[in-house]
């Protein structure tokens, strides 16, 4: 059920209008909610048994085509980690990385030397950095005209940024 106050002063064709544009936002989110992917979320707690003692576990890991700016975010409050639907092209131990960058930010928010020293439990994690970093570089040279570098192609075909507050994100792109 949803419940909307609107002042007095509408119109009854601005109350509709209003209540049209609230429930068409809040049927996006239900279904945006309905993303998780028990694998993914299984391989989250797989790697943080693995690689971080199982010290942090997170509520769910969902696929998302709404981040443009990230590979992967995630809300400490909640537990709830996002994975830029990108990755899925990419090898399994770069989304590992960014599964654990993502983890270690249940445990600490920040990019401080804790967090440094707990994401890098996992072997793999520079190597994927520098991978999504040179991903990133060829997108950025596609968006900036890379025709004069032999064109290669763009991986930005994500809609609408991912706009959850309380996030931590990686590597923006």
């Amino acid at each position: 059920m949803i419940e909307i106050s609107v002042p007095m002063r509408l119109s009854r064709a601005q109350v509709t209008a209003s209540v049209e544009r609230m429930v068409t936002k809040m049927q996006r989110r239900v279904e945006a909610r309905h993303d998780s992917d028990p694998e993914l979320h299984l391989r989250a707690r797989q790697l943080s048994a693995t690689w971080l003692g199982g010290s942090v576990e997170p509520t769910e890991v969902v696929w998302s085509t709404r981040q443009v700016n990230s590979w992967g975010s995630c809300s400490s409050a909640t537990g709830r980690i996002r994975i830029s639907a990108k990755l899925k092209r990419m090898p399994q131990w770069v989304q590992d990385g960014v599964l654990i960058h993502e983890l270690a930010h249940l445990k600490y928010p920040n990019h401080g030397p804790e967090f440094q020293a707990f994401a890098s439990q996992y072997p793999q994690l520079a190597e994927a950095m520098a991978f999504l970093e040179g991903v990133t570089f060829a997108t950025e040279l596609t968006l900036d005209g890379a025709a004069e570098y032999g064109g290669i192609a763009s991986l930005n075909d994500d809609a609408e940024e991912d706009q959850d507050q309380g996030q931590d994100q990686l590597w923006s792109s």
